[in-house]
């Protein structure tokens, strides 16, 4: 057992303080348990000089400051490694679930909503929000802890921009247009000018920038900024039509009926003005959203009805449908009303050809 002098105490106090350990209760504490090795561990004719280095990386993985460093981040944010765990274990519940919600998605398995909107949630409400935390907490460069954090902001507006877009929720387009106008226009030069001046960091800064314009130029590319481009105006006409033409047909039935108000004319009629008024609320929930997120249940009624419908076989099986987008859905719904009045037309024609 080796007995400390006052000078050992001192050399290790100031070897502590020179290796970049400041606080003094942190002094006090590595110099209690530095003592207490060296008087059980330390055999009478060792040099104490020598057995000293031979314990201090004890206490260390590079250097003794991560002691004050780990410390300083306990006394600060108390949940630290609380945290880290969280962070760990949400990333790897996301990556998961993003996958299976991808290829649940592909193959049209249900439960695939569920799974992408979970991800999205963890995603962009749990392991973001951690991750600027901690974030800001890390990094000791006050400019480089707001630029990561405005950069991680634009990263949760995205994330809730395509997982919006996926379940067709509304101003999905809005989130993710905005959300990539920040990181190409706003980001990326931020990053890029904080970075740039020091000299340690100019290669990766300068791969990072490149890397980053690209993919937010690319993403940037495809929003279509013309809302009124021909496309859409082709569109919208085509409706237009469909429905000027459906509108002309159903006048004409009316003065058919005038002229042949027979009882199984008048049973035709009615039956097709109830399915045209079904169809026609269901175009305005398409549209109002309601059924956006589940619009394989909107294509399963949208079947039953044309299934349904006094029309005969070879135009029901033009008017089925498997799976479509919105935009196309609403255009065979008015197809199919057009189908609807244009049968009733020819159903009315025949029976006043008959009489």
């Amino acid at each position: 057992m080796h007995n400390i002098s006052e000078e050992e105490i001192a050399f290790i106090l100031n070897d502590i303080q020179s290796r970049g350990v400041t606080l003094e209760d942190l002094q006090e504490n590595l110099l209690d348990h530095v003592c207490c090795i060296i008087e059980t561990e330390m055999l009478p004719n060792e040099d104490f000089y020598e057995f000293y280095e031979s314990i201090i990386p004890r206490f260390f993985k590079k250097e003794l400051k991560e002691i004050q460093e780990e410390t300083e981040k306990l006394l600060i944010f108390k949940n630290y490694y609380t945290m880290i765990k969280i962070l760990k274990v949400v990333g790897v519940v996301t990556a998961i679930t993003t996958l299976l919600g991808a290829i649940f998605k592909t193959f049209h398995w249900p439960g695939a909503g569920v799974l992408v909107v979970l991800s999205g949630a963890l995603l962009s409400m749990v392991f973001l929000p951690l991750l600027i935390t901690l974030k800001l907490k890390d990094e000791k460069n006050t400019i480089d802890k707001w630029v990561f954090t405005s950069g991680l902001i634009i990263g949760m507006g995205a994330a809730l921009g395509i997982l919006f877009k996926i379940m067709h929720w509304p101003y999905a387009g809005s989130l993710m247009r905005w959300s990539i106008t920040f990181f190409v226009f706003l980001y990326v030069p931020l990053y890029y000018f904080t970075r740039i001046r020091r000299a340690e960091l100019r290669l990766n800064t300068t791969v990072n920038t490149v890397l980053m314009m690209a993919c937010g130029g690319l993403l940037y590319a495809m929003f279509n900024l013309n809302h009124n481009n021909f496309n859409h105006q082709e569109y919208q006409s085509m409706l237009d039509e469909l429905s000027q033409e459906t509108t002309r047909l159903r006048e004409q039935n009316e003065q058919l009926l005038l002229a042949n108000n027979s009882e199984e004319a008048i049973a035709f009629h009615r039956q097709s003005e109830q399915l045209y008024s079904r169809l026609a609320v269901m175009k305005q929930v398409v549209l109002s959203g309601e059924q956006n997120n589940n619009i394989s249940t909107a294509l399963a009624q949208y079947n039953h009805m044309v299934y349904q419908s006094p029309l005969p076989k070879e135009t029901v099986q033009r008017l089925w449908l498997d799976n479509v987008a919105l935009p196309q859905f609403i255009q065979q719904i008015s197809v199919a009303q057009k189908q609807i009045a244009a049968n009733e037309h020819k159903f009315l024609n025949d029976l006043n050809t008959a009489k």
